[in-house]
């Protein structure tokens, strides 16, 4: 008997078959996604391993980055301590070339002191040897012979016939010239006790003061011993004295004067103080006569 399929059986099967194809195709989306999953689940371990390979090398590269920021850091260190060892080398060479600036400072302060030294202990050698020169000079003017006869003269107790010197041109160069010269000079008694008469020829007749005067020196240097040994001197007036000797005195010209002093010492000869006046034997007449 056929089967005769009603509606409702129709609807059924064909929704059977409706159900049937939904499952198959759910079937086929199902291996789909589970293809789909597992190729997902492939990518995502294959960019897991990627991210983790990425991360290994970002590590690598983070710690190769670090090690090469510590070098560079000890490095910069290394530099900063060369520059700082450099930069004290630098200072303590200022530091030495400043003091040994210092010290050759000091050197040359040094040696101009002791130069300013020198030279004062020099300047204060010099002011002592000249002090010492002119006490020593002013010494020998002290101690040594006078500067000339006359005052050698006056020293041994001539003083005032040195008033008429000047008066004659013959005593007075004697006196005053180098030298050497003998002089005859009175005492001041034996000027003082000249005749009035006497003085007034002399005093007004300047060639006889000039004669009798220049008569009282010889050119040449004669002590005592040699007065008395040569007996007679030949005068700057040009007549001579005789010598003798009565005792222990030295007479001249036969008693006109005798030696009072002898050998009283200059720096241009030699005066021997008389007691008496010496006259030339041509002015005895005329000089001594006027006393009667």
């Amino acid at each position: 008997m056929p089967l005769h399929t009603s509606p409702t059986r129709r609807v059924a099967v064909a929704l059977i078959a409706a159900l049937a194809l939904f499952a198959a195709s759910c079937g086929d989306d199902d291996s789909e996604t589970e293809a789909g999953a597992s190729a997902s689940a492939s990518d995502s371990a294959s960019a897991s391993d990627s991210a983790s390979a990425s991360a290994s090398a970002s590590a690598s590269a983070s710690a190769s980055a670090s090690e090469m920021a510590e070098e560079e850091h000890d490095h910069d260190d290394e530099d900063h301590d060369h520059d700082d060892e450099t930069a004290d080398a630098d200072m303590a060479e200022e530091d030495a070339s400043d003091s040994a600036s210092a010290s050759e400072m000091a050197e040359e302060e040094s040696s101009d002191s002791a130069s300013a030294s020198e030279m004062a202990e020099e300047e204060v050698a010099e002011e002592a040897a000249v002090e010492e020169e002119a006490v020593e000079e002013e010494t020998a003017a002290e101690d040594g012979p006078p500067e000339n006869v006359l005052a050698a003269a006056v020293a041994g107790g001539s003083t005032q016939i040195g008033q008429y010197a000047s008066f004659s041109p013959g005593l007075d160069g004697a006196i005053n010239g180098e030298g050497p010269v003998t002089v005859f000079l009175p005492d001041d008694a034996s000027v003082a006790g000249i005749d009035p008469a006497v003085l007034g020829v002399l005093t007004s007749d300047f060639e006889a003061l000039d004669a009798v005067l220049a008569y009282h020196a010889v050119e040449g240097e004669f002590n005592a011993e040699a007065v008395i040994a040569a007996g007679e001197l030949v005068t700057v007036q040009g007549e001579s004295i005789t010598v003798t000797v009565d005792g222990d005195t030295v007479v001249l010209n036969g008693g006109q004067a005798t030696v009072a002093t002898a050998d009283l010492m200059a720096a241009n000869g030699i005066a021997h103080v008389i007691a008496g006046l010496l006259v030339p034997p041509s002015l005895v007449e005329a000089v001594l006569g006027a006393a009667g």
